[in-house]
């Protein structure tokens, strides 16, 4: 296979192609999920700052830039990333430098096949400053695979406590999800804060004055729709919110919508409710009674080819 030195018809030299200079910050490169600083050692701005510096002390003139931030390095599917790749697979680039080999990938797999496999086969350079890493020379590569190793457990412990840190937050009422529950809103001064969004909240507050006026679910949506109240999709792509599925419950810790006693109430006629018949008849007793034996709630039952003699509670 031809190398990078000689892969455009044999027409470039080392010095014309590219020296490209990958740099990258995630969250597995945060302390305790809190960026760093700009002037710590892996912000994006030190890290172009110490290959630039690395590449004037071994003369590499012709270098390129390519930035990935905010991207995870458990994943090689980043953008800028990929735009070297291609670079390289076409011949355009005769080295790669990075600051750090968890800077390029946190991956062990996939990072040890393209150090130790890919690159060499198409003559390029892979360098890593910190760890003194040459492929061409061979210097620092019997340590490679170890060096991969640790970053992809770095990575997958990072990931835990940052999820330990989410989740202690949520146990101690603290809002930890980007999104909110129907009826509420964000407080546009303290983003862990919510306060009550009038006009969801009045749908909501009439939701449950209807449940308590005796309606069912069925009749409830049918008379929402009549009044062409928008369902909780539709109304959040109005005001151009998204919404959560799931919510860990955190009791007294936000201001109620509706008030407990009525909450009660509603939990209380929804476990207890009627069922209508075919018939429209109901029972005294639908909802209220249980079997004796297994506890299960029994049931009236009626059709129009009964008589009322017939139904019975089953």
């Amino acid at each position: 296979m031809t190398t990078a030195t000689n892969k455009l018809n044999g027409q470039a030299t080392n010095e014309e192609l590219i020296t490209a200079l990958y740099c990258r910050l995630s969250v597995e490169d945060m302390k305790d999920g809190k960026k760093h600083t700009e002037d710590e050692s892996n912000s994006i701005s030190n890290q172009k700052q110490i290959l630039l510096d690395y590449c004037k002390k071994q003369g590499y003139k012709n270098t390129m830039f390519f930035v990935d931030d905010g991207i995870s390095g458990t994943s090689f599917d980043r953008s800028d990333f990929q735009r070297m790749q291609r670079m390289a697979e076409e011949g355009k680039i005769c080295r790669i430098i990075v600051k750090d080999l968890s800077r390029f990938g946190r991956e062990q797999v996939e990072a040890g096949r393209l150090t130790q496999i890919v690159y060499p086969s198409l003559g390029i350079t892979f360098i890593s400053i910190q760890e003194n890493v040459n492929s061409t020379t061979g210097e620092g590569m019997e340590m490679l695979p170890f060096y991969n190793i640790f970053n992809e457990w770095y990575a997958a412990q990072t990931s835990k406590k940052i999820r330990a840190v989410w989740q202690s937050k949520a146990d101690n009422g603290k809002r930890v999800s980007s999104t909110v529950p129907f009826g509420y809103m964000k407080d546009p001064d303290e983003k862990e804060k919510w306060m009550i969004d009038e006009p969801a909240a009045e749908i909501v507050r009439k939701i449950y004055d209807l449940c308590l006026a005796g309606r069912g679910p069925s009749q409830i949506a049918r008379q929402l729709e009549e009044e062409q109240i928008l369902v909780l999709s539709a109304y959040y792509e109005s005001i151009g919110r998204t919404h959560a599925q799931k919510y860990q419950i955190i009791p007294n810790m936000q201001e109620p919508i509706i008030s407990e006693e009525q909450w009660l109430r509603v939990q209380e006629l929804r476990e207890h409710r009627r069922r209508p018949t075919a018939t429209g008849r109901t029972s005294l007793f639908s909802g209220l009674v249980y079997c004796a034996d297994c506890g299960a709630k029994l049931h009236f039952a009626a059709a129009k080819s009964m008589t009322r003699n017939q139904e019975r509670t089953v």
